[in-house]
């Protein structure tokens, strides 16, 4: 295969073997046909499907059985000595965990493989059952060891001190815990921790320091022929640049009414002092860093501040989510605001109580964000320097039979920076293309809504007539 680059989605694959329990290597790049690979900020390792032809029975090789090893290794040749272009899983190789066959007459057949990451199987071998102290970030590192994870890890440092009994669970659902009550140390003590693996390692880290990486990739969408290239390589790396296909959605109100992102309230009671404290979340009195996605000194909120009626309520003043944790706050004497319940050898108590009024409901409008904000789900052609928890610039055009005089021809709402949710990656080894599925997302807008004093929801003059329904005046024809 050539180094240069010929058109966009091309890629080599450098690796590809499976190695059997019984300790045997098998090559097989020549008989793949297909390969897809999954990555998602959602989900704690990548997970991959593939297909091969098995004119050469492998079984007289050795068994395939769903115990292997698969070692791949491939790139786009876009930039040949640039590291973060190879998808690597040499060292640190995926487990087959399930395989199927396909047979289409005499000596014909495929093979079908799903393998995982192998972090992903050993955190389904170990339960843990233990005390764990220390930062959320430091409880991570901990249980990143428990799975031997080797490859490379991006984890930003929280600025709790807890003490928890992990109660005989697998350690990524420790870490589920952890990214839940971990709060960044920056001054805006963002409660929006994920934890994924992306082809460059493992990343336990915030929204808000995604959203503060420089935009990875451009993509804009371009008619054909649009545009005439001096050279290959330029029309090549426009190609990449382009979107082919794409829909989009634009929040959902209902959902986020009652998923808790607009408003909430919470009641936290104080086990050990028999207290209760009320708190209220309202989307537009978040800090400006809660919504910043964007290269703009300041961005805006993704609903209008205008009143719902002449009291002035907004969408966000309603009661719609009600939610109710517990603490346990040592209320007076040296070690007054600590947790109760966990203490030092010594006697001392130095750690941080569950505190949910810091974290509960802002991350809980975080999250709902993600799944109801503006979405982007696009088809582009394949370039693995891209990665989900990646940002990216996206041109969309404004969609319009009669155009404004000097308007802009972007849609200015639904383009700008955005976040890579997922990806899927298909790899089609008979013409040695490679394409991306990706569902994006981002919680801002570059440019404030326009807030109005009267644009009232609408209600008649009059109420609807109620009638009063008698069945005894009905024949029920029974």
């Amino acid at each position: 295969m050539p180094e240069v680059i010929e058109y966009a989605g091309q890629f080599q694959i450098e690796k590809a073997e499976i190695h059997s329990s019984e300790g045997k290597m098998v090559g097989i790049e020549p008989n793949i046909l297909k390969l897809d690979l999954y990555e998602d900020i959602d989900s704690p390792w990548i997970r991959g499907e593939c297909t091969l032809h098995n004119q050469a029975s492998f079984s007289t090789i050795t068994p395939l059985i769903g115990q292997e090893y698969f070692k791949l290794v491939l790139k786009t040749p876009t930039l040949p000595n640039k590291q973060e272009s190879i998808i690597d899983y040499d060292a640190t190789p995926f487990h087959i965990y399930s395989m199927g066959k396909t047979n289409f007459g005499t000596g014909s057949e495929a093979v079908t493989f799903q393998f995982v990451s192998g972090e992903a199987i050993k955190n389904g071998r170990i339960l843990v059952s233990e005390k764990l102290e220390g930062s959320c970030t430091q409880i991570v590192y901990d249980m990143l060891d428990k799975v031997d994870c080797f490859k490379a890890k991006w984890i930003e440092s929280s600025s709790e001190n807890r003490k928890i009994i992990a109660p005989n669970i697998s350690p990524f659902a420790v870490v589920t815990m952890m990214t839940k009550q971990a709060v960044t140390g920056s001054p805006s003590s963002t409660p929006n921790f994920l934890f994924w693996e992306n082809f460059r390692g493992y990343h336990f880290r915030s929204l808000d320091s995604c959203f503060l990486e420089p935009r990875a990739w451009n993509y804009n969408v371009k008619p054909d022929g649009a545009t005439q290239y001096a050279d290959t390589r330029a029309r090549v790396m426009d190609d990449l640049q382009t979107i082919l296909s794409y829909n989009m959605g634009y929040n959902d109100q209902l959902m986020d009414q009652m998923s808790g992102m607009l408003c909430s309230d919470l009641i936290v009671h104080d086990i050990t002092s028999k207290i209760f404290t009320e708190h209220r979340f309202n989307y537009f009195q978040q800090q400006s860093s809660d919504y910043t996605t964007v290269d703009q000194p300041m961005s805006f909120p993704l609903y209008n501040k205008t009143p719902v009626n002449e009291q002035g309520v907004r969408i966000t003043d309603s009661k719609s989510k009600l939610m109710l944790m517990p603490d346990t706050i040592l209320p007076s004497g040296p070690f007054a605001g600590k947790d109760s319940q966990h203490y030092t050898k010594s006697g001392k108590s130095s750690f941080g109580p569950y505190s949910p009024e810091k974290w509960a409901q802002r991350r809980t409008s975080h999250m709902a964000q993600m799944d109801s904000a503006i979405s982007l789900n696009m088809r582009v052609h394949g370039n693995t320097t891209i990665s989900c928890g990646d940002m990216v610039n996206v041109s969309i055009p404004h969609q319009a039979q009669v155009k404004e005089k000097n308007a802009s021809s972007e849609d200015k709402y639904h383009s700008g920076s955005y976040l890579i949710r997922r990806i899927k990656h298909t790899f089609t080894v008979g013409s040695y293309y490679h394409e991306m599925n990706m569902s994006l997302y981002k919680n801002a807008l570059e440019e404030e809504l326009l807030e109005v004093e009267d644009a009232y929801e609408p209600i008649p003059d009059n109420g609807g007539v109620t009638y009063n329904v008698d069945p005894a005046e009905y024949n029920s024809g029974w």
